[in-house]
């Protein structure tokens, strides 16, 4: 005979984001190795709960106390020995993201590491292996560089000395330079501007020929500087990708004596370089602005009870009241009642849409995705 016993992932490990982390599986593994267990698995959502852990135990062996006392035993070690970093970064375009991925993972003590071009840098490490501070430090090394105090997961035993928010953005050109998030934009520009005068000086006039190839040298300096910069950090830390193959194309067509032709093979690079991280920053900061739309607070069913929390202590699929003319504080779906909503803020509507419960909340959570316009509602809308 076989009990079931579904216990909350947040209350046994409190520090890890979701059930998708890697220490969720561990879990499952120490509990289905514990005498008396025979199983421990991520529980489908209801609609109804936060995820959950399902362990199939052995009434005649163990109490549901018992396995209570397990599973908080088990979290707490798990707790103790991984820890979890969440570094929040400039917008950085996707072939950097994957080699800061890709590097982060090279780290001595990192177990995994994710990172979104949107900017955020998420580290599973190893305490008995590598520190915070030397994953920090490391982290440094790749080419990013810390600047304040940000988020970091820790066991509930050190809240004392946590909270120390990072916020780490990669060097160099990405938030700026001499002149702001324009610099590699306009050191492209500048390249094109003294190759054009050097071809048309060399094509049209008979000026001496250290005339143009002193302005392709400049365009050179222009549109190579970032990539420059950028191949040193890759020979570094034994990384190889475009840039360096782009460089190498460039010196080797001025050894054959063709300037312009590098010049243009860098303004073109360096022009596609410039356009992708303006276009993500200003993407970054747009995010940011609707993400100011939504409310602080949200009005949340637990255990039949209404009470005020944080947005950020939401968990999934749980139930938040939300009455009129206040804002929508997470992306959901209807679960009871209708009634029309303002999305301008989000979509640019200029007329409310209409908004009504679905039919099943259990088959509605198992694909949210999938569900009708009519159903869903988004953060910041009223």
């Amino acid at each position: 005979m076989t009990e079931k016993a579904l216990i909350e992932i947040a209350l046994l490990l409190p520090t890890v984001p979701d059930a998708r982390d890697a220490c969720v599986e561990r879990l499952g593994d120490l509990l289905t190795a514990s005498e008396g267990i025979e199983v421990a698995h991520i529980a489908q959502s209801n609609g109804k709960h936060s995820e959950q852990i399902c362990i199939h135990y052995d009434p005649t062996r163990l109490s549901i106390g018992e396995v209570r006392d397990i599973a908080l035993s088990a979290g707490a070690e798990l707790e103790r020995r991984y820890g979890h970093l969440l570094l929040k970064t400039e917008p950085m375009h996707a072939r950097k993201a994957r080699m800061v991925e890709w590097r982060a993972k090279q780290i001595v003590g990192v177990l995994e590491s994710a990172v979104s071009p949107a900017g955020v840098v998420r580290i599973e490490f190893d305490r008995e292996v590598a520190h915070k501070d030397a994953i920090r430090a490391a982290v440094e090394k790749i080419g990013v560089r810390i600047l304040e105090v940000a988020i970091e997961h820790t066991p509930p035993a050190k809240l004392s000395e946590a909270g120390h928010k990072l916020a780490i953005q990669e060097r160099g050109h990405v938030i700026g330079g001499l002149f702001g998030e324009r610099t590699e934009l306009i050191f492209a520009a500048l390249c094109g501007v003294l190759l054009l005068s050097g071809w048309l000086l060399s094509a049209l006039t008979e000026i001496t020929q250290w005339v143009p190839w002193g302005l392709y040298l400049a365009a050179y300096f222009f549109g190579g500087f970032f990539m420059f910069w950028d191949v040193v950090k890759d020979i570094r830390t034994v990384r190889f990708d475009i840039d360096i193959l782009m460089l190498m194309a460039a010196v080797g067509t001025a050894t054959l004596g063709e300037w312009a032709e590098g010049a243009l093979l860098l303004f073109l690079f360096s022009l596609g370089h410039g356009l992708e991280h303006y276009a993500m920053g200003r993407a970054k900061r747009e995010i940011e602005a609707l993400a100011e739309l939504a409310p602080q607070t949200a009005l949340v069913r637990r255990d039949g009870n209404t009470e005020e929390v944080q947005v950020e202590q939401l968990r999934v699929a749980e139930v938040v009241i939300v009455k009129p003319n206040e804002r929508i504080p997470a992306d959901g779906f209807v679960v009871k009642g209708e009634g029309s909503v303002n999305q301008a803020p989000i979509t640019g509507e200029s007329m409310p849409v209409d908004k009504r419960a679905v039919d099943d909340p259990q088959q509605a959570a198992a694909n949210p995705d999938q569900l009708e316009a009519q159903y869903r509602v988004f953060a910041g809308t009223i």
